[in-house]
């Protein structure tokens, strides 16, 4: 903080602390004990915000009082300079409680408020009885009225602490950043307009009470709290205030202060204290409603523009192709690029999948660089791109495509000399957006079978069922032949910075005679389209049965998740489940059925399905969450258990404030939801930190164990660095 602050907030303390001394003194002059101190609730509003630090101000505030006030009282110097510590540091403590219990004075929640409340009356009993005490025994203040004076310092700054505590807090805030921390929910004119009702109806109550003496002052109420139901906890802190001045103000500048008996100054207190309380704690309410809402709303709007951006890039991805196609309509004079960086999967073999995510953003940078500003570039999937440009000729930007790769590609001590594969398809007659990058797919995928590091120009002769047809009988002839075959990858728990196997997930590989083991990714999509696939997913349901019974008999307490597509995942799935389960007698909430998001969101007749699958006891996990299919609400309405953050939302966590925020709301929308979520795909440690320090309680990924045939499977426990946990050592 600067000095010009500093000084500001020092002269803002001091003139308030003395002109509240002196009219406590006035009125305590007339009548004990004294019913209003503002010096409590100034030092801790100033301890709480700025921190003990500050005490020594306090201190000298202290000891200026006995000179100015205090000098006819023998004894008053020597007794406000040894008191003057104890109170500074019994408020110092005090909001040091209330820094370290999180609370901050723009409190955010009832939870906050209830903290307060606790510190703010607690806080003024034992230094009042120790200030007492030590008045005592210098002769300041007599031991036969100990029990009175303690009361008196207790109640005083109680009140005012309550009432303008927060206030005070938030001002002192103000100051020293520079920011207003009061967030009112409603327009600044809406709160002046309640102020002056609230003031009137305290006056008026005030007035009215004081003639037929009856407690009508509860008049009052209503505004206050309507202030703070509508504006929150910033319009609370102004009520409570308000209230404070207008009753005390009345009470004892509209009466002679020594008609007012300790009953009667009890009474205002004990009314300012249950008011003020009230006020906050309703304020509190509404701000946690509104702070809840206004995240829910922007963790919905951040999930919505994620679906159509690829995160690892900040392009636009297929989804946005599309609904960018389908905007435009159909082109003429344009052209496609459909781009893909060739040999991508040796490059992640030999340098690992960060360097090739490197590689694939350095390319799309230059790729940027080379396509013209008008056109519509988007990244279509992991290592490849596509293009909507205006023209007819695509010979200058593949030249400038090809100049912007001879320079190599730098990561760390390797040189990178990537090439591409490029298809081009021309509107010579009107085209979509989307089937413009179809074709020129098409053409692409020429061009990568020819061998790569060339671009070809899409024709007719070029047709998507030329590779379809053969790869159906391929995969029937795999079925036939037991080519597909199982890998499992560990699911973990994490606790006591121990990643715990609590799982594994069965995955589906495809053992090619030709070209070895295959991922589901070129394959599956075909599959699921196929007559034989309810026969694969029958198999993949008896090799997870068998895998929970083998785990039963082995005594691991592991379940086993296994992907069901929507094609299979109907009643005939779930009488067939039912079937297995009794047959080898599993317990089938060991069984977890994962079901992506897609599917969730597009196919409403999933739901009896999924409710089936409750009934039985079986888990139901959405996979691949945040690719934006699914809202919300349609997950409310379905019995799902477990949300699988897809690997695009974990994917820059290294190194992105926005991926951190983005996957730290998703966390909280699944606590909010009641479900565990679980992140797939960490494949960094500092993935894999971020992502247990956010408090997501299920992970999985390559820094904690690859996907690997049975016989490999390991089951240690692992270390946030992915180290396995050896024997021996406490997991």
């Amino acid at each position: 903080m600067r000095r010009p602050q500093a000084a500001l907030l020092f002269a803002i303390f001091a003139v308030l602390w003395l002109a509240s001394d002196l009219l406590a003194d006035h009125i305590q002059r007339a009548t004990a004990p004294s019913p209003w101190y503002l010096g409590g609730a100034l030092d801790l509003a100033l301890l709480w915000t700025l921190g003990a630090r500050w005490m020594p101000p306090i201190v000298a505030v202290q000891i200026l009082r006995s000179l100015l006030f205090h000098r006819d009282r023998p004894g008053a110097e020597e007794f406000y300079i040894v008191a003057s510590g104890v109170v500074a540091l019994g408020f110092a403590i005090a909001g040091e409680a209330l820094r370290r219990l999180g609370v901050s004075p723009a409190m955010k929640s009832a939870r906050d408020v209830a903290v307060f409340a606790i510190v703010g009356l607690v806080a003024p009993l034992p230094i009042g009885a120790v200030w007492t005490a030590i008045g005592c025994a210098m002769g300041i203040i007599p031991w036969a009225v100990y029990g009175g004076a303690v009361g008196g310092f207790w109640t005083g700054d109680a009140v005012c602490i309550i009432a303008f505590g927060p206030m005070l807090a938030a001002g002192f805030e103000w100051i020293r950043t520079g920011r207003n921390p009061i967030d009112l929910l409603v327009g600044g004119r809406e709160v002046t307009l309640w102020a002056i009702v609230l003031v009137i109806g305290v006056l008026a109550g005030a007035w009215i009470d004081s003639l037929v003496h009856r407690e009508v002052i509860i008049l009052a109420v209503a505004p206050l709290a309507w202030m703070a139901l509508r504006g929150g906890l910033g319009a609370a802190y102004i009520g409570t205030a308000l209230l404070d001045v207008c009753v005390l103000g009345f009470d004892f500048f509209s009466q002679r202060p020594d008609s007012l008996s300790p009953s009667t100054i009890a009474l205002v207190q004990f009314r300012i204290i249950v008011a003020s309380l009230t006020t906050l704690t309703i304020g509190g309410l509404a701000t946690a409603r509104s702070i809840q809402t206004k995240a829910r709303a922007a963790a919905e709007v951040e999930l919505h523009r994620l679906a159509f951006i690829d995160t690892s890039t900040n392009l636009p991805n297929r989804l946005a192709l599309e609904r960018w196609s389908a905007e435009r309509g159909p082109l003429t004079d344009a052209y496609a690029l459909s781009v893909e960086i060739d040999h991508m999967e040796q490059i992640s073999d030999g340098l690992g999948r960060h360097s090739s995510d490197l590689v694939m953003q350095a390319v799309s940078i230059r790729l940027a660089e080379a396509i013209p500003d008008s056109a519509y570039f988007v990244h279509t999937g992991w290592n490849s791109f596509a293009a909507i440009v205006s023209g007819t000729d695509a010979r200058a930007t593949l030249a400038a495509l090809a100049a912007r790769l001879e320079k190599p590609i730098a990561i760390g001590a390797e040189e990178i000399y990537a090439t591409l594969s490029i298809g081009v398809a021309y509107a010579t007659a009107p085209r979509t957006a989307d089937r413009l990058v179809r074709d020129a797919s098409l053409a692409r995928r020429r061009a990568r079978s020819s061998g790569g590091a060339r671009s070809l120009v899409y024709d007719e002769t070029m047709t998507g069922d030329s590779d379809f047809v053969p790869l159906v009988t391929r995969l029937r002839r795999a079925y036939d032949r037991s080519e597909f075959v199982m890998y499992a990858q560990p699911i973990y728990r994490f606790a006591s910075e121990i990643a715990t196997p609590v799982g594994v997930e069965l995955l589906l590989r495809w053992r090619d005679p030709d070209r070895g083991p295959l991922a589901p990714d070129s394959f599956l999509n075909v599959l699921e389209s196929t007559s034989f696939a309810d026969r694969v997913a029958a198999w993949v349901l008896e090799e997870a049965v068998r895998t929970a019974r083998a785990f039963a008999t082995d005594g691991r307490d592991l379940s086993v998740w296994m992907n069901v597509g929507p094609r299979t995942l109907n009643t005939s799935f779930v009488r067939s489940l039912d079937e297995r389960i009794a047959a080898h007698g599993i317990d089938p909430r060991k069984l977890v059925i994962e079901v992506n998001e897609k599917i969730v969101a597009a196919d409403r007749e999933v739901a009896p399905a999924l409710h089936a699958l409750r009934e039985r006891g079986v888990a139901v996990a959405i996979d691949d969450f945040g690719t934006g299919h699914s809202s919300l609400g349609r997950i409310r309405e379905l019995p799902i258990d477990i949300i699988k953050l897809d690997r695009s939302l974990i994917a820059g966590l290294d190194d992105s404030e926005r991926a951190r925020g983005v996957v730290e709301a998703v966390f909280r929308l699944a606590r909010e939801l009641g479900v565990e979520a679980l992140a797939e795909g960490i494949e960094t440690t500092g993935e894999l930190d971020y992502v247990v320090r956010s408090g997501c309680p299920l992970g999985q990924g390559y820094v904690l164990a690859r996907p690997m045939p049975f016989e490999q499977l390991d089951l240690r426990p692992r270390t946030l660095d992915g180290s396995p946990v050896e024997s021996g050592r406490s997991a």
